[in-house]
């Protein structure tokens, strides 16, 4: 389980060095192969163990072609998903169009979302932060879906 976040820098050829504390699972379990794709939902990248990934994209793949928002998403997340594999010092190539797509820049925050990782640039995540309060307030008020009713920490 990935959990945490990490703040990092991509290198001058865009690549991002996985912190080592995640290597070495990463290798043992899918041999430092990971993917690469945009999220449907944020304006960040989401970074999966190819095992995770195979896992989703038969989710995916499993969506009706009829649906027209089903079949967007599919190819927004399938579409641009790039296969990554780990080099010698843990780096790896985020392409210029993904990082484009998520804004990002040199200075970047790599987070643990359980099963995947999320990239966004640093601005990107202090902004996410601080629309955490908003959500505090809410849950103060009682004004939050019936999901986060549900969760108890």
């Amino acid at each position: 389980m990935f959990r945490g976040s990490n703040d990092l820098n991509l290198d001058d050829k865009g690549r991002l060095a996985i912190p080592k504390r995640y290597r070495d699972h990463l290798k043992e379990n899918d041999g430092g192969h990971l993917v690469l794709t945009r999220h449907p939902l944020e304006r960040c990248l989401q970074l999966f163990p190819l095992g995770i990934w195979k896992i989703k994209e038969d989710q995916l793949n499993a969506l009706p072609t009829w649906d027209r928002k089903a079949s967007q998403v599919r190819r927004m997340v399938q579409g641009q998903a790039v296969d990554c594999v780990m080099d010698s010092m843990g780096r790896i190539l985020i392409p210029p169009g993904l990082r484009s797509n998520a804004a990002l820049e040199k200075e970047v925050t790599l987070a643990g979302q359980g099963e995947k990782f999320e990239l966004w640039s640093r601005a990107a995540w202090e902004a996410q932060r601080a629309a955490w309060d908003e959500i505090l307030e809410q849950a103060e008020t009682g004004e939050v879906s019936e999901a986060l009713k549900q969760l108890t920490l």
